[in-house]
């Protein structure tokens, strides 16, 4: 067909034009895409999950916040960005030379390198990966330290197009920082070590860090061996001033209390003087007597007792009253309520010669034999009373 012969054969410059067109389309739906980085961020979400127990308490949350910020603030924002830039280009492909697109673009240039900023850069360089195992520490450093350069690459993008869209210096950009994300950087040494915000008291947790430092050089230990992390959190929330609120601190056993004790409650009161915090009087906790839960057939004994019937006991507890019956026969047996007391003599006289003649029968068996003037409860009555008396066995 003509349009078939006429796509074939078009001057190089209108396919070379149409080229430059795709590419720079391509370019920024990269540029405002958030895709990679979402994804790093689920992994680093995973590693923290998986070692959760190894952790500070809040770290997985904080990594939830990160996640739905980036969420409604950027990738959401951003698909619907997108759709914009497909409806500019209809009007002019060329990019460069579109107008009302650049204008679009510096503004959304502007809004998500901050949000990058903002919502990602320096949220992680907060977060405090402490943990006393090596292998776990290196499993999330890992997965935040490509999230950084994921965020850094982006962002470094997105500024370099707050003046506009130009093809040669986005690339350049791009390429300057994808050559130093993989320059390694040099080591500098923290001037300030960084404590989880959820330390009550961070001085202190200080003090304790660098006297378990200290305590496991001198010892040629390992740093967990003196305390563990948890150890020294819990030491930080609940103060302990003596050495029985000592002992009830996870991870201090008698061992520890033993070469730590006085040493830990030195630093941990002269911590509560320097800082006016009171000290409580220590009261030995209270041993609590458990006391044995009443049965659910002691309940209807006591009530029994009380004078009240069968019948109302049932209606009181709302059960059946063949089941308070068998509450009561079991008292019958253990010989608490006298046979007499629930079953007429003569009805005692016909069960019993009926159950020794013939023996520990099924309940249905004896109330068809006897007829209708025998009740089941009277036959459990008699039948426990004559089980207890060992004239009949089980």
């Amino acid at each position: 067909s003509f349009t078939k012969y006429y796509e074939e054969n078009q001057p190089d410059s209108e396919k070379l034009e149409a080229s430059k067109n795709a590419y720079q389309q391509q370019l920024l739906t990269d540029l405002f895409d958030f895709n990679t980085l979402q994804k790093n961020l689920y992994y680093s979400i995973k590693v923290v999950n998986e070692n959760l127990s190894s952790l500070p308490t809040g770290i997985r949350e904080h990594f939830l916040n990160i996640r739905n910020d980036v969420g409604q603030k950027m990738a959401d924002v951003s698909i619907k960005f997108q759709k914009q830039i497909l409806y500019l280009l209809s009007k002019e492909s060329d990019a460069e030379k579109n107008n009302e697109l650049q204008e679009r673009i510096k503004k959304a240039s502007a809004y998500f390198s901050e949000q990058v900023k903002e919502l990602v850069q320096n949220k992680i360089e907060s977060i405090n990966i402490e943990t006393d195992n090596k292998a776990v520490r290196k499993s999330v450093k890992g997965a935040v330290d490509r999230l950084q350069q994921e965020a850094s690459l982006k962002f470094t993008c997105l500024h370099a197009c707050q003046n506009g869209f130009i093809v040669k210096d986005y690339l350049d950009a791009k390429a300057k920082a994808s050559l130093e994300e993989h320059t390694p950087k040099p080591i500098r040494k923290k001037t300030t070590e960084a404590v989880s915000s959820d330390i009550v008291y961070p001085e202190l947790y200080k003090l304790l860090k660098a006297w378990r430092d200290a305590k496991a050089e001198d010892l040629d230990w390992q740093i967990y061996m003196v305390l563990p992390l948890k150890t020294m959190r819990e030491l930080c929330h609940f103060l302990p001033a003596s050495m029985p609120e000592l002992k009830l601190i996870h991870g201090l056993g008698k061992k520890k209390l033993e070469m730590f004790g006085e040493e830990l409650l030195e630093i941990l009161i002269a911590y509560r003087e320097e800082n006016n915090i009171k000290t409580p009087e220590y009261k030995e906790p209270e041993i609590m007597i458990k006391v044995p839960k009443k049965s659910s057939k002691r309940v209807s004994f006591e009530l029994w007792k009380a004078g009240k019937t069968i019948e109302e006991i049932a209606k009181e507890r709302q059960y059946a009253k063949s089941t308070i019956e068998g509450h009561f026969a079991a008292f019958v047996g253990t010989g608490e309520i006298p046979v007499e007391k629930m079953v007429k003599p003569e009805k005692i006289k016909l069960i019993s010669d009926f159950f020794k003649k013939h023996g520990n029968v099924l309940l249905g068996e004896a109330k068809e034999a006897l007829g209708e003037n025998i009740s089941y409860g009277e036959l459990r009555f008699v039948l426990h009373h004559l089980k207890s008396k060992g004239k009949i066995v089980d």
